[in-house]
Formats: structure tokens, sequence, C-alpha cells
């Protein structure tokens, strides 16, 4: 009987320790759960696309037709994100770019993905204009003729008339032809002739293919790298016309 109370008083003794170990074990995860609850992440901070145009500029405001100029840009403030381009394409944030030779005023436009952009545009003379421009050569009086019946004759034919007509101050000038439709006179030796300088503007007209130049109307019949000849009707002391042919060279 002894025995039998001395058992069963161990065995409660071993399930109040039982017991006592599962209160124990669940009140300490239950504290662990409490504890260290799960982490939370920050959300993710992304900077827009930044960028800002210091520059950007064209080497020329007007060229000769089929010809070209040279961009250069420069952009500062940017970031991993910021993305330039140039007319659509994708270039660096600072550059220099040749256009190309184009043939009618084009636009470019630098942008910047961060909203910014610049344009500007480029303007071109007509095919006519920039060869009569020829580089910014000078044209020089070489030849005077007049379409003319000569002494004793009924048939008209070009005289030439250089000896008589070409003075001295006519031998010593030269004329540009610029771009913009401008012209200028230059003596070469001023001290002996006065430079007239600004000589008026002038337009020229594929269609004739010719140029109106101080109320005169010239039509072209050579042109080229070396050589300009031009016909005009001149008045003469009478008041009669007389048609006249002139030969410049390019130099």
């Amino acid at each position: 009987m002894k025995k039998t109370n001395s058992l069963v008083y161990s065995l409660g003794n071993v399930l109040r320790i039982l017991v006592l170990l599962i209160i124990i074990t669940l009140s300490a995860c239950s504290k662990n759960s409490d504890s260290y609850s799960p982490a939370v992440q920050p959300p993710v901070v992304t900077s827009p696309p930044s960028g800002e145009i210091q520059s950007f500029t064209l080497s020329d405001t007007l060229v000769a037709f089929n010809s070209g100029s040279t961009a250069k840009w420069f952009v500062t403030a940017t970031n991993d994100l910021t993305i330039v381009t140039f007319n659509g394409v994708k270039v660096a944030f600072n550059g220099v770019l040749d256009t190309g030779p184009i043939k009618q005023a084009s636009k470019f436009t630098l942008a910047v993905n961060s909203g910014k952009q610049a344009s500007l545009t480029l303007n071109v003379a007509d095919s006519l204009t920039s060869l009569l421009w020829n580089k910014g050569k000078r044209l020089k009086l070489k030849k005077i003729e007049w379409f003319i019946a000569p002494a004793g004759q009924t048939d008209k034919k070009w005289v030439d008339t250089t000896s008589s007509l070409l003075t001295p101050r006519l031998a010593d000038q030269r004329t540009y032809f610029n771009l913009d439709g401008s012209t200028k006179i230059i003596q070469v030796t001023p001290l002996l002739y006065p430079s007239p300088n600004e000589a008026g503007k002038f337009i020229a007209n594929a269609a004739f293919p010719g140029y109106t130049w101080q109320n005169i109307l010239f039509l072209i019949e050579v042109l080229n790298d070396n050589n300009l000849v031009a016909t005009y009707n001149a008045t003469q002391p009478n008041g009669s016309w007389i048609l006249v042919r002139n030969t410049y060279s390019y130099e």
C-alpha cells in the first residue's frame, strides 16, 4: 500500500513538473512572439531625372545651300537617370556635332528628360545665291562687251569694249555677293580710289537664271567656281538701250 501511494505521489510530481515546463515554454514563446515582430521594409525613394541646359549654340545662323554648321551644348546637374537627345537621338551630356549638309531652313532641338529643352534654327541661302557667294570669294571685272553692229556692218555681234570701258577705277574694284543678299564693293588700292563699300541688296532668281542688283536685271550665262558671265541692258547717253556682257573672275 505504501509503495502504491509512493508511486502515485511520484507520478503526480512528474505531471506537475511537465505542466510547469509546458506553461514556461508557452510563456516564453508568447514573449518572443511579442518582442520579435517581422521587420517592415521602408519604401524605396527614387529621384526623378535631372539636368539643366547651360548652353546650346550653332556656329552659324545662315549657311550656303547644301552645307552645314556645328552644334555645341553643355548640360549640368545630371543624375543616373538623365538622358539628353539631339533631334531625338541620344547624345552625351556635353558635346559637339556636325549638322551635316542641309538644303532648307532646319530646326535643331536639344532635350533633357528632366523637361528642359532648347531649339535653334539654321537658315539656308538658296542655291543661286550660294553660287554667287562662292565661299566668300570676290569678283574682279575682266571683260566688257557690247552687242552692236561694228562700223560699216549691219549685223550685230559681241564686240570687246574692254580697252575703252574698263577704267583703272573699275579694274581696281572687287565685288562681294553675300549669303544674306547684301553686296559689298572695295577698291584694292583704297588710297587711290575711295571704296564704295556697301553696294545694296541683290535678289537671285533661279528661273532666269539671274539676279536683280542696283535696279538692273542680270542674266547669267556662266557661273562656276572660277567665272561669272552676265548680260544686262544698259542705257546709253542718247537714251537708247544696249546689251552689255560682263565677264568676272573669282579670286
